[in-house]
């Protein structure tokens, strides 16, 4: 009989276990330095709220006039919005 036939099965498919994650955040995770410093610590919660207004406020970004691939808001100005959103 061959593969082709009707009767024929599939090999099974081997499962390839996703790796456990390690105990530190990925590089992109951390606040590159400046002048805000979170007291608490590095890990603040925000409300799903808060988060949907910072994207409404991303997706109103006007692009700069000379360059339409720029906006007017910087991100550092955004991030500072959602720290502030976070620890308030």
């Amino acid at each position: 009989m061959s593969d082709t036939d009707h009767g024929a099965t599939a090999p099974p498919t081997k499962l390839i276990p996703a790796p456990a994650p390690s105990g530190r955040a990925p590089a992109h995770a951390f606040a590159p330095k400046s002048s805000v410093v979170d007291e608490r610590g590095t890990h603040v919660c925000v409300s799903r709220e808060a988060l949907f207004d910072l994207l409404d406020g991303v997706k109103k970004l006007a692009p700069c006039h000379k360059d339409p691939n720029r906006y007017h808001e910087r991100k550092d100005d955004i991030v500072s919005r959602l720290f502030d959103m976070a620890t308030a």
